[in-house]
């Protein structure tokens, strides 16, 4: 064997080593890719799960606008979702409306005094159901303050406001009198 033929010989050892070195390479980056989506995924089903009640404890103590938007966010992740039915105080409402309304919510930037007993709303969607708490202004029975009942937080902040007239016709349930002896 020549000088040559042993070089010649090397040299197709390393392209082969190369080669090799580029395939390993190409499939562990598709395995991370692959793992990359795959967690994603799993902190999105993760986010979905949370929902029931939402569950943004790591926010707790923390700024209320800061909370609201978050709470905001995710409600309206879920409420994005077909929704099937909407009932507020027992009424069935239009689910559609009712959701086309919380898109307005916005955080308020004044406080407001209370009102009344919140009307408790609970969406049902394919994420799963959402239950609020509308609480009418006592200046403006359009305006509604809406607060997460799941969050420690969010029941002294409110989520946010919206205006509608869609709740009219509806008053809360006042809590019944304990019976006296």
């Amino acid at each position: 064997m020549s000088f040559s033929d042993a070089y010649s010989l090397f040299q197709w050892v390393m392209i082969a080593a190369v080669a090799v070195f580029w395939g390993i390479a190409l499939r562990n980056y598709l395995i991370r890719r692959q793992a990359e989506r795959a967690a994603a995924a799993a902190r999105d089903a993760a986010k979905l799960d949370s929902l029931r009640p939402i569950g943004l404890s790591a926010y707790e103590g923390g700024d209320p606008e800061a909370i609201a938007w978050a709470a905001r966010r995710e409600i309206m992740r879920v409420l994005a979702r077909a929704p099937h039915s909407a009932v507020v105080e027992g009424e069935r409402i239009d689910p559609a409306a009712l959701i086309a309304a919380l898109s307005t919510l916005h955080y308020p930037h004044a406080p407001h005094a209370p009102a009344q007993a919140p009307l408790k709303a609970v969406i049902a969607t394919t994420a799963g159901e959402i239950v609020l708490w509308l609480e009418r202004d006592a200046d403006n029975r359009r305006t509604y303050w809406v607060y997460h009942p799941g969050l420690e937080s969010t029941r002294a902040a409110p989520l946010g406001v919206i205006s509608t007239d869609l709740l009219d016709a509806l008053e809360p349930e006042e809590p019944a009198e304990p019976a006296r002896a």
